[in-house]
């Protein structure tokens, strides 16, 4: 009761003091009983937060309370009524223009087709999802591509489902659809490197690196190389990880990005003493605390001041 309680007052409050609509207000009402797993109570605030909104003439705050409710009745099992939901709210984020709230429509409907497993129609719903989130540069493409993931049956299938999809999209230029191309293909290798698929994670960022090597962006070659030396450090080629490190570091320097360099120079750093290449290692930490000194990054000194106290005494600075 307490935490019920809190959750009711702390919603409450936010009306009292925010001055947010009555609308705004049963939706907040509507998440404080969705929080409290009392579902059916959030329904009723969802819907009365969809009268006022209509009445008042509010789209934005419509589009989300339908979403609400069909998170709401997937929960409750009704998958059916969550798509009609879900289909209504993808309408209005079109209307008014905002593509992220269009995207989460999209990822919603994705995941109510797959648990029909109704796979076809989840991998359009999707494949759409990963192209806008890509394009607003929205973390939110990661979930997106899990889940075409799993709507296609595997991360190669996925791929091959995306580069289509991009292909397909008549109102791209030529050089949108590689900076797309590269986006989603990063999206996926992300989750192909957590699932330690090494190969599948490769094959799409050395595709990546020749994307962004026919547009000249630089530091986005240097990430994709410093991703590459991820996957080689995980799959037990120490190698070819210094080496992709190393040419991401150079990369960096071209661009001029010197966070970026310090950064990457600390991770190799803390590898090559970790693999007994004590000089080089300490050397490397060295050259990224002076590059952090410069940026005045003070919170990254002081972790490698005590890195290099943890280290040995004779390092200490």
């Amino acid at each position: 009761m307490e935490a019920r309680t809190q959750q009711l007052l702390a919603a409450i409050t936010r009306e009292i003091n925010g001055g947010h609509g009555e609308e705004k207000y049963a939706s907040e009402l509507g998440n404080a009983h969705t929080t409290l797993n009392e579902v059916w109570q959030a329904i009723a605030r969802y819907e009365q937060a969809i009268i006022v909104a209509r009445e008042i003439g509010d789209r934005r705050e419509e589009g989300i309370a339908l979403s609400n409710l069909g998170l709401a009745n997937v929960a409750l099992g009704e998958t059916d009524k969550a798509i009609d939901y879900f289909e209504k709210t993808l309408v209005i984020y079109r209307e008014i223009g905002d593509r992220h709230g269009e995207a989460v429509a999209l990822s919603d409907l994705g995941v109510v087709h797959l648990q029909n497993k109704q796979l076809k129609f989840a991998q359009s719903f999707f494949g759409e999802a990963c192209i806008i989130f890509s394009q607003l540069m929205s973390s939110d493409v990661n979930d997106a591509a899990l889940g075409l993931i799993q709507a296609c049956g595997s991360i190669k299938a996925a791929n091959s489902y995306l580069i289509n999809l991009v292909n397909r999209t008549a109102q791209l230029s030529p050089e949108q659809k590689l900076k797309q191309k590269a986006r989603v293909l990063q999206a996926l290798s992300k989750i192909a490197i957590d699932q330690g698929a090494w190969s599948e994670a490769r094959e799409m960022l050395e595709n990546t690196i020749e994307y962004h090597k026919t547009m000249g962006e630089i530091e986005e070659i240097a990430r994709d190389s410093r991703a590459l030396a991820e996957i080689f450090y995980r799959s037990g080629n120490l190698h070819n990880c210094l080496l992709h490190y190393t040419d991401a570091i150079n990369l960096f320097r071209r661009a001029g990005n010197q966070l970026e360099v310090a950064g990457t120079l600390e991770v190799v750093g803390k590898l090559e003493v970790q693999i007994g290449e004590w000089e080089d290692g300490m050397a490397d930490l060295k050259q990224a605390m002076s590059l952090y000194e410069q940026i005045g990054d003070l919170a990254a000194v002081e972790r490698l001041r005590t890195i290099f106290s943890n280290y040995s005494k004779e390092y200490i600075v």
